[in-house]
This record gives structure tokens, sequence and C-alpha cells, in this order.
């Protein structure tokens, strides 16, 4: 049970794939932020009892993928700096 509630439904569905640098930064916030709060925890058990239908609408609509990603992008700039993981750059 607990391998099903990894993964981020609607951000996968909105990006197209659970491998998008956005959807990580998402999930390290879920990790390191959210599951180490009691409220937080009840929040995530929320979104995945919710978001899977929502996820399926999303993925077969263009223009949701569209919206949902305009609406996450403020969401994942604002954690990105906390929570992505920093690649080495070449220079």
């Amino acid at each position: 049970m607990e391998s099903k509630r990894q993964g981020c439904f609607i951000a996968t569905a909105a990006y197209g794939t659970p491998l998008a640098k956005e959807i990580n930064v998402l999930r390290r916030f879920r990790d390191s932020y959210l599951a180490q709060r009691e409220w937080g925890k009840k929040l995530v058990d929320l979104y995945y009892t919710l978001s899977p239908p929502i996820a399926n609408v999303i993925e077969r609509s263009e223009m949701l993928k569209r919206l949902v990603r305009t609406f996450l992008q403020p969401v994942v700039d604002l954690f990105k700096g906390k929570y992505e993981k920093q690649e080495p750059r070449d220079r």
C-alpha cells in the first residue's frame, strides 16, 4: 500500500512523466516538510484520496495539463531553492 502513496498523481498527469524536475521539487517538499508535520500528513492523506480520479481527467486533456502546470509553476518556483537537488554544472 505504501508504494502506491509515492506518486504525485496530479503533477505526473500534468507533466506527462514522474521524472520531471518539477515533480522532484514537489516530492521533496512533501517528504521533507509535509510528512514531518501532523497536519501535513493529513493533507497528504487527503491528496492521495482525492487526486487519482482528478489525475485521470487531467491526463486526457492537453488544455488541463497546461492549466495545471501553470498553477503548479509558482509553487515549484517557491520551493525549488530549498527542495531542488542541485546538479553539477559544466563550466
